[in-house]
């Protein structure tokens, strides 16, 4: 699974930091550990991947983001194939 997501729609599903839990925009940036997120009222959030989980929705499927998986710069994320992972929902 290869992807960029800059311009994607995303929301914070977890974190370790629980006050951005639920903080959804859009990705202006990425690092190989954080993402820049602009919100709706255009604060620029740097969130980290590490320990987080991000919803995407793309056309009419949802997914989900494992910051874990995602450690990598988005370049660099073209050459890994990572590792797919089944979830149970609620």
């Amino acid at each position: 699974a290869k992807a960029d997501l800059h311009g994607a729609k995303m929301r914070v599903l977890k974190s370790k930091l629980p006050s951005i839990i639920g903080v959804s925009g859009y990705v202006l940036a990425e690092s190989k550990s954080r993402f820049s997120i602009m919100t709706e009222s255009r604060e620029i959030l740097q969130i980290g991947k590490i320990g987080s989980v991000f919803a995407l929705r793309v056309d009419d499927s949802n997914y989900l983001v494992y910051g874990d998986q995602m450690t990598a710069s988005s370049a660099g994320r073209f050459t890994k194939k990572l590792k797919s992972r089944s979830v149970e929902l609620n």
